[in-house]
């Protein structure tokens, strides 16, 4: 009886001190599943950045121009500018809304049909946009639509007149657009990603002075009614018309297009068009804003603005 009970205790020794192993690699598993855990959430937090799609193009091409304030005779030339686009996922709408943004700048040399008369034109505009993407029917394909706000100035500088030779233009205006993306493969699996744009604007206001009224009286004398105008379709017509194809490489992307750029008023006996017809060329990159960047990040799946 004397050995059995030896033997009984030493048998609990030993079952109480697995028991106390098997409590400490409960505890170790469970402190490792949730720092498993917490990296896995980390990663992913990390993984999923919103990317930023911005492209720098350079354009040149053909330019119409008319402003009876200066000369009721048609001005045609050459034109040449610089456009920043950019594109990414804002911080509302959950992936389903793309924000766009244009930066640009032009400059044209015109002249009349008989060779004469140079004018210089030259103008700066910035417009922020939200598009909303719409549920796809065709795979590779998104349709967006959405408002935006614009703002330019500038002027047209005819060499002929003595008087009044410079007109200034500036503008303010709620849009809309419409933009259609594809992503067509076509070379070694090499996507080309096609887009067609246009927008107008719907609402704004705008600056013209009367019809033989100078700068002089405006800014001089104080004579500056009625030079800020409402716009509607009624009295201004604009339009843009943008097709790009953009083909990524590994760290760059080549941009090429084509842009219409109607701009149309009518307002104080004065006629206003400016008529832009240029072809694109340039850069793409998509990059992570500084802001949205963390430190010692490797793989990152940077989510593509339209796809």
């Amino acid at each position: 009886m004397k050995i059995n009970f030896l033997i009984n205790k030493d048998m609990f020794g030993t079952l109480k001190f697995n028991l106390k192993k098997i409590d400490f690699l409960k505890k170790a598993i469970i402190i490792y599943m949730l720092l498993a855990a917490g990296n896995i959430a980390n990663a992913q937090d990390v993984c999923n950045q919103r990317g930023l799609f911005s492209a720098t193009t350079v354009s040149f091409g053909f330019s119409d121009l008319l402003d009876t304030y200066l000369s009721p005779l048609d001005y045609k030339g050459k034109v040449i500018g610089i456009t920043n686009e950019r594109i990414y996922l804002p911080r509302f709408g959950k992936e389903k809304w793309v924000a766009q943004q244009f930066v640009w700048g032009d400059f044209s040399s015109n002249k009349t049909v008989y060779g004469s008369g140079l004018t210089i034109a030259g103008s700066i505009g910035y417009s922020w946009g939200a598009l909303y993407k719409l549920p796809k029917f065709i795979p590779d394909m998104n349709l967006c639509v959405g408002p935006y706000i614009s703002a330019e100035t500038g002027f047209i500088y005819n060499m002929r007149n003595g008087n009044n030779p410079v007109s200034a233009k500036g503008d303010l205006s709620l849009g809309a657009s419409a933009m259609i993306t594809y992503k067509l493969k076509l070379i070694r699996k090499l996507p080309f990603f096609l887009r067609y744009e246009v927008s107008t604007p719907l609402a704004g206001i705008f600056f013209s002075p009367h019809f033989e009224q100078s700068y002089y009286e405006i800014f001089s004398i104080g004579n500056n009614k009625g030079i800020i105008h409402p716009g509607v379709w009624g009295n201004r017509f604009d339009l843009k018309n943008l097709i790009t194809i953009d083909i990524p490489f590994s760290w760059i992307g080549l941009r090429v297009g084509f842009e219409n750029n109607i701009r149309n008023t009518h307002v104080n006996d004065i006629k206003y068009r400016r008529v832009y017809n240029t072809f694109l060329i340039g850069f793409t990159k998509d990059f992570i804003p500084f802001n949205r960047r963390k430190n010692n990040i490797e793989n990152l799946n940077v989510i593509n603005p339209l796809f």
